[in-house]
């Protein structure tokens, strides 16, 4: 027997689970999750989904593409000035709907 107290840890570690590889175990877990409906109903669920969230977002507002153009930024260690370079990020409008919501 090995101590614990040496660090050493046994050449043979036991294997947790009760028989079979541990491909098998993979696949009945896959087996039992299984859901009881068709691919083509779980895609129209699916599709009816994210149209609903689509039809909400809409009114909540919009995200649109923005670009920044090329400036100087400061380094916050030395305090040097150094070049950014142009990018482009995701930039949010509110909608209608969230702007009156917000200014009642």
């Amino acid at each position: 027997m090995v101590s614990v107290r040496s660090g050493a840890l046994p050449a043979v570690v036991p294997r947790i689970g009760v028989g079979g590889s541990e491909q098998e175990g993979h696949r009945r877990a896959r087996r039992r999750l299984r859901p009881g409906i068709s691919s083509q109903a779980a895609g129209a669920v699916v599709g009816a989904v994210y149209a609903a969230m689509a039809e909400a977002l809409a009114r909540f507002g919009g995200f649109a593409m923005k670009d920044r153009p090329a400036g100087t930024g400061r380094n916050l260690h030395t305090c040097k000035r150094i070049a950014i370079g142009p990018s482009s990020g995701a930039s949010f409008r509110a909608g209608k709907a969230l702007r009156d919501a917000l200014n009642r």
